[in-house]
Protein backbone atom coordinates (compact mmCIF):
# COMPACT_ATOMS: atom_id res chain seq x y z
CA UNK A 1 0.00 0.00 0.00
CA UNK A 2 1.46 3.08 -1.22
CA UNK A 3 0.44 6.46 0.62
CA UNK A 4 -0.91 8.88 -2.03
CA UNK A 5 1.53 12.23 -2.77
CA UNK A 6 -1.61 14.25 -0.96
CA UNK A 7 -1.77 12.50 2.09
CA UNK A 8 2.23 12.14 2.17
CA UNK A 9 2.41 15.75 2.06
CA UNK A 10 -0.49 16.54 4.70
CA UNK A 11 1.47 14.21 7.27
CA UNK A 12 4.55 16.09 6.59
CA UNK A 13 2.61 18.98 7.26
CA UNK A 14 0.74 17.83 10.62
CA UNK A 15 4.25 17.00 11.95
CA UNK A 16 5.80 20.43 10.59
CA UNK A 17 5.96 21.83 14.18
CA UNK A 18 8.19 18.90 14.95
CA UNK A 19 11.85 18.43 14.07
CA UNK A 20 12.83 15.58 15.61
CA UNK A 21 16.51 15.63 16.78
CA UNK A 22 18.11 12.30 16.28
CA UNK A 23 20.74 11.36 18.41
CA UNK A 24 21.63 15.22 18.46
CA UNK A 25 21.05 18.28 19.99
CA UNK A 26 19.16 21.50 17.94
CA UNK A 27 21.04 24.23 16.53
CA UNK A 28 19.31 26.12 19.62
CA UNK A 29 21.95 28.26 21.97
CA UNK A 30 23.82 26.13 23.88
CA UNK A 31 22.30 27.65 27.03
CA UNK A 32 18.98 26.66 26.31
CA UNK A 33 16.74 24.59 28.97
CA UNK A 34 18.02 20.69 28.24
CA UNK A 35 15.18 17.60 27.59
CA UNK A 36 16.50 13.59 26.75
CA UNK A 37 13.99 11.95 25.27
CA UNK A 38 14.82 8.14 24.78
CA UNK A 39 12.86 7.05 21.52
CA UNK A 40 11.30 8.61 18.44
CA UNK A 41 7.87 8.47 19.75
CA UNK A 42 8.44 10.84 22.74
CA UNK A 43 11.08 12.82 21.00
CA UNK A 44 8.14 13.49 18.45
CA UNK A 45 5.15 14.41 21.44
CA UNK A 46 8.05 16.41 23.47
CA UNK A 47 9.49 18.81 20.46
CA UNK A 48 5.28 19.47 19.67
CA UNK A 49 4.60 20.57 23.04
CA UNK A 50 7.82 22.46 23.68
CA UNK A 51 8.34 24.09 19.91
CA UNK A 52 11.79 25.80 20.20
CA UNK A 53 11.77 26.54 24.14
CA UNK A 54 14.10 23.90 24.94
CA UNK A 55 16.64 21.46 23.33
CA UNK A 56 16.13 17.94 23.04
CA UNK A 57 18.03 14.70 22.71
CA UNK A 58 16.57 12.02 21.24
CA UNK A 59 18.38 9.22 21.78
CA UNK A 60 17.10 6.52 19.65
CA UNK A 61 16.97 7.41 16.20
CA UNK A 62 14.20 6.55 14.25
CA UNK A 63 14.76 3.60 12.51
CA UNK A 64 16.93 1.65 15.19
CA UNK A 65 15.31 -0.87 17.73
CA UNK A 66 14.66 0.06 21.18
CA UNK A 67 14.50 -3.16 22.58
CA UNK A 68 18.54 -4.11 20.88
CA UNK A 69 20.12 -0.59 21.47
CA UNK A 70 23.17 0.01 23.32
CA UNK A 71 23.77 3.10 25.22
CA UNK A 72 26.80 5.07 24.68
CA UNK A 73 29.01 7.87 26.62
CA UNK A 74 27.09 10.42 24.78
CA UNK A 75 23.96 9.33 26.03
CA UNK A 76 25.15 9.13 29.79
CA UNK A 77 26.73 12.87 28.97
CA UNK A 78 23.35 13.56 27.80
CA UNK A 79 21.34 12.34 30.51
CA UNK A 80 23.32 13.58 33.18
CA UNK A 81 23.55 17.24 31.68
CA UNK A 82 19.46 17.50 31.42
CA UNK A 83 16.95 19.55 33.11
CA UNK A 84 14.49 16.82 32.35
CA UNK A 85 14.92 12.76 31.14
CA UNK A 86 11.74 11.37 29.54
CA UNK A 87 12.15 7.98 28.55
CA UNK A 88 9.49 5.05 28.33
CA UNK A 89 9.91 2.01 30.46
CA UNK A 90 8.13 -1.19 30.99
CA UNK A 91 11.41 -2.67 29.83
CA UNK A 92 10.98 -1.23 26.56
CA UNK A 93 14.29 0.66 25.85
CA UNK A 94 16.76 -1.56 28.69
CA UNK A 95 20.08 0.07 28.40
CA UNK A 96 18.62 3.59 28.54
CA UNK A 97 16.80 2.64 31.70
CA UNK A 98 19.60 0.91 33.10
CA UNK A 99 21.50 4.64 32.63
CA UNK A 100 18.87 6.66 33.76
CA UNK A 101 18.60 4.52 37.23
CA UNK A 102 22.56 4.67 37.53
CA UNK A 103 22.40 8.58 37.03
CA UNK A 104 22.72 10.36 40.51
CA UNK A 105 21.30 13.86 40.84
CA UNK A 106 18.00 15.99 41.11
CA UNK A 107 16.80 15.51 37.42
CA UNK A 108 13.05 14.47 36.94
CA UNK A 109 13.80 10.99 35.40
CA UNK A 110 10.11 10.04 33.87
CA UNK A 111 8.85 6.62 33.05
CA UNK A 112 6.41 8.45 30.62
CA UNK A 113 4.69 4.81 29.53
CA UNK A 114 4.53 3.81 33.11
CA UNK A 115 2.68 7.12 34.38
CA UNK A 116 0.13 7.42 31.44
CA UNK A 117 -0.71 3.67 31.62
CA UNK A 118 -0.36 2.45 34.61
CA UNK A 119 -2.27 -0.86 34.29
CA UNK A 120 -0.53 -2.20 31.11
CA UNK A 121 -1.13 -5.15 29.04
CA UNK A 122 0.89 -8.71 30.38
CA UNK A 123 2.73 -11.20 29.11
CA UNK A 124 -0.07 -14.22 28.32
CA UNK A 125 -2.94 -11.36 27.11
CA UNK A 126 -4.45 -13.06 24.35
CA UNK A 127 -5.23 -10.33 22.10
CA UNK A 128 -9.00 -10.25 20.39
CA UNK A 129 -10.02 -7.07 19.10
CA UNK A 130 -13.62 -5.86 20.95
CA UNK A 131 -14.50 -4.62 17.97
CA UNK A 132 -17.32 -1.66 18.04
CA UNK A 133 -18.75 -2.46 21.35
CA UNK A 134 -15.30 -2.61 23.37
CA UNK A 135 -14.44 0.63 20.99
CA UNK A 136 -17.27 2.34 22.99
CA UNK A 137 -16.08 1.29 26.02
CA UNK A 138 -12.34 2.21 25.32
CA UNK A 139 -13.35 5.77 25.13
CA UNK A 140 -14.54 5.84 28.81
CA UNK A 141 -11.46 3.89 29.93
CA UNK A 142 -8.93 6.65 30.21
CA UNK A 143 -10.10 9.04 32.36
CA UNK A 144 -7.35 9.31 35.04
CA UNK A 145 -5.66 6.54 33.09
CA UNK A 146 -1.88 8.05 32.60
CA UNK A 147 -0.76 10.56 34.84
CA UNK A 148 -1.10 8.59 38.46
CA UNK A 149 1.60 9.18 40.85
CA UNK A 150 4.07 12.12 39.04
CA UNK A 151 5.90 12.20 42.35
CA UNK A 152 7.02 8.49 42.61
CA UNK A 153 7.96 8.93 39.03
CA UNK A 154 10.31 11.54 39.48
CA UNK A 155 12.27 8.67 41.33
CA UNK A 156 11.51 6.19 38.13
CA UNK A 157 9.02 4.45 40.52
CA UNK A 158 8.73 1.99 37.74
CA UNK A 159 9.90 -1.59 39.73
CA UNK A 160 6.59 -1.47 41.37
CA UNK A 161 5.07 -2.24 37.86
CA UNK A 162 6.80 -5.04 37.32
CA UNK A 163 5.28 -6.60 40.12
CA UNK A 164 1.60 -5.82 39.10
CA UNK A 165 -0.61 -7.84 37.62
CA UNK A 166 -3.69 -6.52 35.03
CA UNK A 167 -4.49 -9.31 33.26
CA UNK A 168 -8.39 -7.78 33.57
CA UNK A 169 -7.10 -4.77 31.36
CA UNK A 170 -9.82 -5.61 28.91
CA UNK A 171 -11.26 -2.20 27.15
CA UNK A 172 -14.16 -2.75 28.48
CA UNK A 173 -12.88 -2.63 31.62
CA UNK A 174 -12.08 1.05 32.97
CA UNK A 175 -15.63 1.81 32.72
CA UNK A 176 -16.03 6.36 34.08
CA UNK A 177 -12.51 7.71 33.53
CA UNK A 178 -12.85 11.16 32.82
CA UNK A 179 -9.41 12.31 30.69
CA UNK A 180 -9.54 15.63 32.92
CA UNK A 181 -9.00 14.05 35.89
CA UNK A 182 -5.79 12.79 34.55
CA UNK A 183 -3.24 12.74 36.47
CA UNK A 184 -4.73 13.71 39.57
CA UNK A 185 -4.39 10.68 41.21
CA UNK A 186 -1.46 8.96 43.67
CA UNK A 187 -0.05 6.51 42.78
CA UNK A 188 0.42 5.01 46.29
CA UNK A 189 -1.61 1.94 47.12
CA UNK A 190 -1.13 0.80 43.40
CA UNK A 191 -0.01 -2.47 44.35
CA UNK A 192 -2.30 -3.15 46.70
CA UNK A 193 -5.19 -2.21 44.08
CA UNK A 194 -3.90 -5.52 41.76
CA UNK A 195 -2.94 -8.03 44.23
CA UNK A 196 -4.00 -11.27 43.20
CA UNK A 197 -4.77 -10.56 39.91
CA UNK A 198 -1.97 -13.29 39.08
CA UNK A 199 -4.88 -16.32 39.23
CA UNK A 200 -7.07 -14.95 36.69
CA UNK A 201 -3.95 -14.30 33.97
CA UNK A 202 -3.14 -18.18 34.20
CA UNK A 203 -5.91 -19.06 32.26
CA UNK A 204 -4.36 -17.16 29.42
CA UNK A 205 -0.58 -17.91 29.76
CA UNK A 206 -0.81 -21.38 28.00
CA UNK A 207 -2.18 -19.66 25.03
CA UNK A 208 0.94 -17.63 24.61
CA UNK A 209 3.78 -19.22 26.80
CA UNK A 210 5.70 -20.17 23.56
CA UNK A 211 5.89 -16.53 22.56
CA UNK A 212 8.71 -15.87 24.92
CA UNK A 213 7.04 -13.74 27.46
CA UNK A 214 7.04 -14.01 30.78
CA UNK A 215 3.89 -14.37 33.04
CA UNK A 216 3.01 -10.75 34.51
CA UNK A 217 5.88 -8.87 31.96
CA UNK A 218 4.04 -5.80 31.09
CA UNK A 219 3.89 -4.45 27.22
CA UNK A 220 5.74 -1.34 27.01
CA UNK A 221 4.26 -0.09 23.24
CA UNK A 222 1.53 1.67 25.01
CA UNK A 223 1.36 4.35 22.00
CA UNK A 224 -0.43 2.07 19.14
CA UNK A 225 -3.85 2.98 21.34
CA UNK A 226 -4.51 6.86 20.58
CA UNK A 227 -6.15 7.14 24.09
CA UNK A 228 -2.90 6.36 25.48
CA UNK A 229 -0.64 8.63 23.13
CA UNK A 230 -3.12 11.17 24.58
CA UNK A 231 -2.76 10.35 28.26
CA UNK A 232 1.17 10.36 26.89
CA UNK A 233 0.85 13.96 25.78
CA UNK A 234 -1.21 15.41 29.32
CA UNK A 235 2.60 13.28 30.99
CA UNK A 236 5.01 15.80 28.85
CA UNK A 237 3.17 18.43 29.21
CA UNK A 238 2.72 18.23 32.70
CA UNK A 239 6.42 17.52 33.70
CA UNK A 240 7.49 20.15 30.75
CA UNK A 241 5.60 22.78 32.61
CA UNK A 242 6.66 21.73 35.89
CA UNK A 243 10.23 22.07 35.53
CA UNK A 244 9.56 25.11 32.62
CA UNK A 245 6.47 27.03 34.30
CA UNK A 246 7.28 30.30 32.30
CA UNK A 247 6.45 28.11 29.06
CA UNK A 248 3.43 26.33 30.82
CA UNK A 249 0.77 28.42 28.94
CA UNK A 250 2.65 27.25 25.74
CA UNK A 251 2.55 23.48 26.74
CA UNK A 252 -0.80 23.70 27.75
CA UNK A 253 -1.84 25.03 23.84
CA UNK A 254 0.21 22.82 22.13
CA UNK A 255 -1.06 19.78 24.11
CA UNK A 256 -4.61 20.39 23.65
CA UNK A 257 -4.04 20.93 19.21
CA UNK A 258 -2.20 17.16 19.72
CA UNK A 259 -5.05 16.25 21.67
CA UNK A 260 -7.91 17.20 19.53
CA UNK A 261 -6.25 16.06 16.73
CA UNK A 262 -5.85 12.55 18.41
CA UNK A 263 -9.02 12.43 19.53
CA UNK A 264 -10.32 13.20 15.95
CA UNK A 265 -7.80 10.32 14.94
CA UNK A 266 -8.68 7.67 17.30
CA UNK A 267 -12.19 7.92 15.60
CA UNK A 268 -11.14 7.60 12.17
CA UNK A 269 -8.89 4.62 12.82
CA UNK A 270 -11.85 2.94 14.33
CA UNK A 271 -13.86 3.58 11.09
CA UNK A 272 -11.07 2.21 8.85
CA UNK A 273 -10.63 -1.11 10.98
CA UNK A 274 -14.29 -1.50 10.57
CA UNK A 275 -13.93 -1.76 6.75
CA UNK A 276 -12.11 -5.24 6.75
CA UNK A 277 -14.42 -8.19 6.91
CA UNK A 278 -14.57 -8.94 10.46
CA UNK A 279 -12.76 -12.83 9.89
CA UNK A 280 -10.23 -10.87 8.36
CA UNK A 281 -9.45 -8.77 11.14
CA UNK A 282 -6.17 -10.97 12.19
CA UNK A 283 -2.88 -9.76 12.54
CA UNK A 284 0.05 -11.35 12.16
CA UNK A 285 3.22 -9.82 12.53
CA UNK A 286 7.22 -10.10 13.45
CA UNK A 287 6.70 -9.70 17.32
CA UNK A 288 3.58 -8.83 20.03
CA UNK A 289 3.86 -4.93 20.01
CA UNK A 290 0.56 -4.08 18.44
CA UNK A 291 -1.56 -5.50 21.47
CA UNK A 292 -2.83 -2.23 22.57
CA UNK A 293 -3.74 -1.43 19.01
CA UNK A 294 -5.61 -5.04 19.24
CA UNK A 295 -7.72 -4.20 21.91
CA UNK A 296 -8.69 -1.09 20.97
CA UNK A 297 -9.74 -1.19 17.60
CA UNK A 298 -11.29 -4.74 17.26
CA UNK A 299 -8.01 -6.71 15.70
CA UNK A 300 -7.61 -10.13 16.85
CA UNK A 301 -3.71 -11.58 17.06
CA UNK A 302 -4.10 -14.70 16.41
CA UNK A 303 0.10 -15.33 16.93
CA UNK A 304 2.90 -13.28 17.04
CA UNK A 305 6.69 -14.79 16.60
CA UNK A 306 8.00 -13.27 19.46
CA UNK A 307 7.57 -11.68 22.99
CA UNK A 308 7.18 -8.17 23.86
CA UNK A 309 10.89 -7.74 22.65
CA UNK A 310 12.19 -8.67 19.42
CA UNK A 311 15.57 -10.29 21.08
CA UNK A 312 13.17 -13.78 21.80
CA UNK A 313 13.07 -16.24 18.69
CA UNK A 314 10.68 -18.82 18.64
CA UNK A 315 11.30 -22.57 18.60
CA UNK A 316 10.78 -24.60 15.55
CA UNK A 317 7.46 -25.97 17.49
CA UNK A 318 6.73 -22.03 17.94
CA UNK A 319 7.02 -21.50 13.72
CA UNK A 320 5.34 -25.00 12.82
CA UNK A 321 2.26 -23.93 14.70
CA UNK A 322 1.90 -20.57 13.20
CA UNK A 323 2.42 -21.78 9.72
CA UNK A 324 -0.66 -24.46 10.58
CA UNK A 325 -2.57 -21.16 12.02
CA UNK A 326 -2.18 -18.94 8.89
CA UNK A 327 -2.73 -21.84 6.26
CA UNK A 328 -6.44 -22.13 8.26
CA UNK A 329 -7.24 -18.49 8.64
CA UNK A 330 -6.87 -17.43 4.74
CA UNK A 331 -5.33 -14.13 5.48
CA UNK A 332 -4.68 -11.62 2.75
CA UNK A 333 -1.50 -10.81 4.25
CA UNK A 334 0.98 -10.64 6.77
CA UNK A 335 3.23 -8.04 7.78
CA UNK A 336 6.68 -7.14 8.77
CA UNK A 337 7.91 -4.65 10.75
CA UNK A 338 10.34 -1.54 9.78
CA UNK A 339 12.96 -2.49 12.50
CA UNK A 340 12.77 -6.15 12.76
CA UNK A 341 14.65 -8.99 11.04
CA UNK A 342 11.64 -9.98 8.07
CA UNK A 343 13.36 -13.44 8.45
CA UNK A 344 10.90 -15.46 9.86
CA UNK A 345 7.68 -13.52 8.31
CA UNK A 346 9.26 -14.19 4.85
CA UNK A 347 9.62 -17.53 5.90
CA UNK A 348 6.22 -18.01 6.81
CA UNK A 349 5.05 -16.47 3.74
CA UNK A 350 7.01 -18.82 1.42
CA UNK A 351 5.66 -22.07 3.63
CA UNK A 352 2.26 -20.74 2.72
CA UNK A 353 2.07 -18.91 0.29
CA UNK A 354 0.34 -15.47 1.39
CA UNK A 355 2.29 -12.45 0.68
CA UNK A 356 3.43 -10.13 2.82
CA UNK A 357 1.95 -6.67 3.17
CA UNK A 358 3.54 -4.17 1.00
CA UNK A 359 4.38 -1.71 3.69
CA UNK A 360 6.14 -2.70 6.66
CA UNK A 361 4.16 -1.69 10.52
CA UNK A 362 6.34 0.60 12.84
CA UNK A 363 6.29 -1.23 15.72
CA UNK A 364 8.86 0.33 18.17
CA UNK A 365 9.42 3.86 16.87
CA UNK A 366 8.73 6.25 14.02
CA UNK A 367 9.63 6.13 10.28
CA UNK A 368 12.32 7.80 9.32
CA UNK A 369 12.94 11.58 8.83
CA UNK A 370 10.67 13.19 6.07
CA UNK A 371 8.30 9.80 5.66
CA UNK A 372 4.63 9.85 6.24
CA UNK A 373 5.58 7.94 9.81
CA UNK A 374 7.94 10.71 10.84
CA UNK A 375 5.26 11.91 13.34
CA UNK A 376 3.62 10.39 16.12
CA UNK A 377 0.33 10.85 14.15
CA UNK A 378 1.41 10.09 10.90
CA UNK A 379 2.98 6.71 11.92
CA UNK A 380 -0.89 5.76 13.63
CA UNK A 381 -2.55 6.60 10.15
CA UNK A 382 0.54 5.29 8.06
CA UNK A 383 -0.15 1.59 10.24
CA UNK A 384 -3.58 1.82 10.22
CA UNK A 385 -3.63 1.90 6.40
CA UNK A 386 -0.91 -0.59 5.97
CA UNK A 387 -2.85 -2.85 8.03
CA UNK A 388 -6.40 -2.06 6.70
CA UNK A 389 -5.30 -2.48 2.98
CA UNK A 390 -2.95 -5.62 3.84
CA UNK A 391 -6.15 -7.59 5.19
CA UNK A 392 -8.65 -6.49 2.62
CA UNK A 393 -9.84 -3.06 3.53
CA UNK A 394 -9.72 0.27 2.19
CA UNK A 395 -8.46 3.48 4.00
CA UNK A 396 -9.92 6.55 3.49
CA UNK A 397 -7.26 8.76 2.49
CA UNK A 398 -10.08 12.00 1.84
CA UNK A 399 -11.10 11.63 5.64
CA UNK A 400 -7.16 11.41 6.52
CA UNK A 401 -7.03 15.12 4.76
CA UNK A 402 -9.76 15.93 6.64
CA UNK A 403 -8.58 15.88 10.12
CA UNK A 404 -5.31 18.28 9.27
CA UNK A 405 -7.68 21.03 7.83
Amino acid sequence: MKLSFRLFTALVALGGASTLLLGHQSAHSQTSPKVVASYSVLCDLTEQIAQDTVDVTCLIEAGKDPHLYSATPADRRAIEDADLVLYGGYGFEPDIIQMVEATDGDTPQIAVSEVAVSEPLLGGHHHHGHGEEGHDDHHDEHDDHGEEGHDEHDEHGHDEHDEHDHSDHSKAGHEGHDHDDHGKEDHDGHEEDHDGHEEDHDDHHDEHDDHGEEEGEPDPHVWHDAENGIAMVRVIEEQLSEVFPENADLYEANAEALISQLTQLDTWIQQQIDTVPESQRVLVTGHDALGYYADAYGIRIEAALESFSTEARPSAADLRELIDLVEDSNLPSIFVEATSNPGLIEAVSRETDIGISEEPIYADGLGEPGTPAATYTGMLMTNTCTIVTGLGGSCDESAVQALLD
